[in-house]
């Protein structure tokens, strides 16, 4: 009974510990980051607040690369105009990004290199859509100047890589009764085909549609990353460069300052087509 009833005090000190610690993780609890306890321990990261870690897939380590060598330039933001006609719910409209966010982690993801090793991804469990309306309805003629300046300065804005989500919604209501909704995203989150799913996601939502169980996390293709053998395609491609005697530059072939004259074999240009409505 004795040893029963130690046994007992034992468990709940060390259940009441445990429900009042701090929240606190190890290296072993994200095998995907790669990281020791100290690199770790340096990203000082509130654990409380975050789902998984893992590395960067190596085009996203291009990709924040050049955002952050670039000062966090526009090449790298997408930016894009949806007019909207017929009313539109802002609380439909909000819940339906938010939604978004909330099912896919890669929407929830900031960036963290702090440790000095490779960019890691950082999904927070928690991450709320910034949306903001604008009701510019009396700008008259004014408006798509006065857009065309918010837009030059959305870019400018950039995103800071450090805090999720990076991506923003603004809606403008029109002159002529409809909406502007401006979608703004850092690049290193998705790419064309992702967008157009994200956008369809969305717009199901809005409409109240059911929308298919989520297939796959983006910590899935980490993990595929991680673990597959590259020795075929290293040797697939080592046999294809093996003609060659070196790196081949573009640049290096091109004529270089004021004086550089160009023969006229080789021009760029610019034609248009115009596709009538039935084949558009």
């Amino acid at each position: 009974r004795d040893l029963a009833a130690q046994c007992e005090s034992r468990l709940k000190r060390l259940i009441e510990h445990c429900a009042h610690a701090p929240i606190s993780a190890t290296a072993s609890d994200f095998p995907l980051a790669r990281i020791d306890q100290t690199s770790l321990e340096m990203l000082d990261l509130p654990f409380g607040e975050i789902d998984d870690l893992y590395v960067a897939a190596p085009v996203q380590q291009g990709v924040l690369f050049h955002s952050v060598w670039q000062d966090n330039g526009g090449v790298y933001l997408n930016q894009k105009r949806l007019t909207l006609h017929g009313e539109l719910d802002h609380d439909r409209m909000l819940a339906a990004w938010q939604a978004a966010v909330d099912r896919h982690d890669i929407l929830r993801t900031h960036f963290d290199w702090r440790h000095g090793g490779t960019a890691l991804q950082v999904v927070q469990r928690v991450a709320t859509v910034p949306y903001a309306v604008f009701d510019w309805h009396e700008a008259g003629d004014r408006y798509e100047a006065r857009l065309a300046g918010w837009l030059a300065a959305d870019i400018a804005q950039g995103f800071d890589l450090s805090r999720a989500p990076l991506l923003r919604i603004n809606v403008f209501a029109r002159p002529d009764g409809g909406h502007d909704l401006i979608w703004t995203d850092h690049h290193v989150l998705l790419d064309g085909w992702s967008v157009s799913q994200l956008m369809g996601e969305v717009l199901r939502h809005y409409a109240g549609d059911a929308i298919p169980a989520r297939s796959g996390r983006y910590r899935d293709y980490i993990e595929w990353l991680d673990r597959r053998d590259v020795s075929a395609s290293e040797a697939f491609w080592r046999e294809q460069l093996a003609s060659l005697e070196g790196p081949g530059r573009f640049a290096a072939s091109a004529p270089h300052g004021a004086d550089a004259k160009f023969d006229g074999s080789a021009q760029v240009g610019e034609r248009e087509y115009e596709l009538n409505a039935s084949a558009s």
